[in-house]
């Protein structure tokens, strides 16, 4: 199995992380993709709903302003910085994607994690921090469907051209994986760098 690596798209490059490394990066794009419509990807809508109600229960900031008084530092402050440091924990818990058993617990804390302290170095909001766990998520889920129908296809091919059983080796694998991330990153309009083959574990 490869390690799934968390991606960011906010304007940088970083790691990601699943059945291969781990490895994140940014995207230089203007929009977000939690707004955008008719985006090509499985379950998008319905989890994009579902992201909008887990934001309802996040503070909005990821920086409750500092008082200039210490004696005022009031409850609601402290009860702030409680909630933004459950933040990586709620969304791994949380039903977005859920459906994708592909996806594990493990990938989802990562993916939080990184976009939680990403959001924090570049003083973005929480609404970005949901944004880019939700297209992580989105993304690694359609990459396993692609990769899937892909490996169907290249087996069908290999046992009807080829005289051996149709079976991928782990090699060709990794290669299906990494184009299937190529195909759908330059869709997507993002310019992440897919996994290389040859550090892959299939």
């Amino acid at each position: 199995m490869r390690a799934p690596q968390p991606h960011s798209h906010f304007r940088d490059s970083c790691t990601r992380h699943h059945h291969r490394s781990t490895d994140t990066k940014m995207s230089g794009n203007d929009y977000t993709f939690f707004s955008a419509t008719n985006v090509p990807l499985a379950d998008w809508a319905i989890n994009c709903q579902r992201a909008e109600l887990l934001l309802q229960r996040l503070p909005g900031s990821l920086h409750p302003s500092d008082s200039k008084d210490n004696t005022h530092v009031s409850d609601d402050m402290n009860s702030t910085s409680s909630a933004v440091a459950l933040i990586p924990a709620l969304l791994a818990g949380s039903d977005i994607y859920k459906e994708c058993t592909s996806i594990s617990h493990d990938y989802r804390l990562t993916v939080a994690q990184y976009s939680f302290i990403r959001s924090l170095a570049i003083n973005a909001d929480t609404k970005h921090i949901v944004d880019n766990y939700l297209l992580n998520l989105a993304i690694e889920n359609q990459c396993n469907l692609n990769y899937k129908k892909r490996c169907l296809e290249f087996a069908n091919w290999k046992l009807l051209h080829c005289n051996y059983m149709g079976k991928l080796t782990r090699q060709e694998k990794a290669i299906v994986w990494s184009h299937c991330q190529s195909e759908l990153y330059q869709l997507l309009g993002l310019n992440w760098t897919p996994d290389d083959p040859n550090t892959l574990n299939f």
